[in-house]
């Protein structure tokens, strides 16, 4: 089990990759800052320019975007009431009004150490769920592999943990399957769609689909925040640490419980594929609320609701990559970008990986730890600087962006017409954010698709339906059909209702 621990530890203690990891988590603590731009955007702008690094580099980076965007997600909105991402969202509700009240460095410290916790937390959960996951996976056949992927793809489509839109979700998903059937079928050879476009035959590079869905709608993004960047301009921030950190501590002394419980509960929530840091992030805030006992200070202020929200969604961070390690199966967009990272380097994450060579997922693992004590390390100092990082226009960044989207699209496959594939795929994304269908499920249903489509095929081709009748392979299916009632069921009864009311005033 702790085969290659060694290996990781020598690996980590490298300056270089540990100038890697550091790298990452400040740019991860930029993107979270910057309205507009996010952790996976960032990521997704990186991504191209990992070849030729060794695979655990690259993703160890890609971690700390990940890590450090999650937890600086909520400094704007602190401070300006904007928060870089949606796991911010429950942070800001009670951060900016902390800040209204002269309190931002009492909110901004306890923000950076509740992260800290809650990493803490979730690195220690990643560890011992991880052996466990791969120890399912090893009694996985082709059809167990394919059905958990369709299990995955049903929680993240209909929201059947969540309120998400099932009907948008799942017309998102089935939009990523049909773009993962482009290019050769990977049973039989038969070339679908582009069989006079040579450079398709491989359907479309996952660094087109990623840039096209995450770089180019960016653009879009930031010009049309041009008014919040003017809004926000003219303030400051001074304040000192010492203080604040001697009233976190007391803050810790009171309620370690409250920590405790969220750190748990994010770190659960984080292994479940579908869920990931934002549920993470209102249920802890939920959590807080439930069980405090000034609950009239919710809304208002609260310390209680900063410290839950950001414990949980930072636990949530190692455990969301769990099942990626462990099953080679993506439950969020940032753990897909990480696939992403595996795949270009020519590693397919998954049981065989920890037997073949545990020093890669050990290494991922506590690199998990060395980010989190990266971004305490960097992020106290940065929430000087953060009020000039959060002035810079759009103007600025977009150029940038569209930069190292062409330059990065062309390096993934030296095809000029990777670059005209991206730029298509994000003009489709623009209008699908408009119409509210997700591009992460377009992202996830791109990836895990053919995965589905080649095991569940070949199980068929070596059993025929009675592959699908074996206990542990009808046991998925059958979840996946619950959670697939269940979700469309609980999501959409409530329109339903309020339908028939309509209906009974009307006659």
């Amino acid at each position: 089990m702790y085969e290659g621990m060694g290996e990781a530890l020598v690996f980590l203690a490298n300056p270089l990759n540990l100038a890697w990891i550091g790298l990452g988590t400040l740019l991860g603590l930029i993107a979270g800052t910057l309205p507009g731009v996010s952790g996976v955007s960032m990521m997704a702008l990186l991504l191209p320019f990992t070849f030729g690094m060794p695979p655990e580099t690259s993703v160890l980076m890609l971690i700390g975007i990940y890590a450090a965007s999650t937890y600086s997600s909520s400094t704007g909105g602190i401070l300006y009431n904007i928060p870089g991402g949606a796991a911010g969202v429950p942070t800001t509700v009670e951060g900016y009004k902390l800040a209204l009240k002269g309190r931002a460095g009492e909110a901004l410290t306890t923000d950076i150490y509740a992260s800290f916790i809650g990493s803490v937390i979730g690195f220690v959960g990643a560890v011992i769920l991880t052996p466990i996951f791969i120890v399912l996976a090893t009694q996985f056949g082709t059809a167990e592999r394919g059905l958990f992927a369709l299990l995955a793809l049903v929680l993240v489509g209909t929201g059947a943990l969540s309120r998400a839109d099932p009907l948008r979700g799942l017309l998102a998903i089935g939009i990523g399957l049909l773009v993962g059937t482009v290019g050769m079928q990977p049973n039989t050879g038969f070339v679908r769609f582009v069989k006079d476009i040579p450079q398709l035959w491989d359907g479309f590079h996952l660094v087109w689909i990623i840039v096209g869905l995450y770089a180019v709608p960016q653009i879009f993004r930031l010009a049309s925040l041009e008014k919040y960047f003017e809004a926000v301009r003219g303030l400051d921030l001074h304040y000192g640490f010492g203080v604040e950190f001697r009233r976190f501590l007391g803050l810790l002394r009171r309620h370690w419980g409250l920590f405790l419980k969220t750190g748990i509960l994010g770190t659960c929530i984080g292994a479940i594929p579908g869920l990931g840091t934002v549920a993470a992030s209102w249920l802890g805030y939920q959590e807080a609320y439930r069980s405090s006992k000034t609950k009239e200070e919710f809304g208002n202020g609260s310390i209680e609701g900063v410290a839950g929200a950001e414990t949980a969604n930072n636990a949530a961070v190692p455990t969301t990559i769990v099942p990626l390690l462990a099953l080679g199966i993506p439950g969020s967009a940032a753990s897909a970008l990480i696939l992403g990272a595996f795949l270009l380097a020519g590693i397919q994450p998954g049981p065989q990986m920890m037997e073949v060579n545990p020093g890669k997922v050990w290494t991922i693992l506590l690199g998990l730890f060395v980010t989190g004590a990266f971004f305490v390390a960097f992020g106290l100092p940065f929430h000087r600087i953060a009020v000039y990082v959060t002035k810079v226009r759009p103007a600025y960044l977009i150029p940038a962006i569209v930069a190292f989207s062409a330059i990065g699209t062309f390096l993934a496959t030296g095809f000029e017409l990777g670059i005209y594939i991206a730029l298509a795929i994000g003009l489709a994304a623009v209008v699908l954010e408009r119409l509210h269908l997700p591009v992460a499920n377009v992202l996830l249903g791109a990836i895990l698709g053919p995965t589905i489509e080649k095991e569940l095929l070949l199980a068929y081709n070596i059993g025929g339906f009675s592959r699908f009748l074996q206990p542990s392979a009808l046991a998925l299916l059958l979840l996946t059909l619950f959670f697939l009632v269940w979700g469309l069921y609980r999501n959409l009864l409530p329109g339903l209702g309020a339908l028939r009311v309509a209906k009974g005033r009307a006659a």
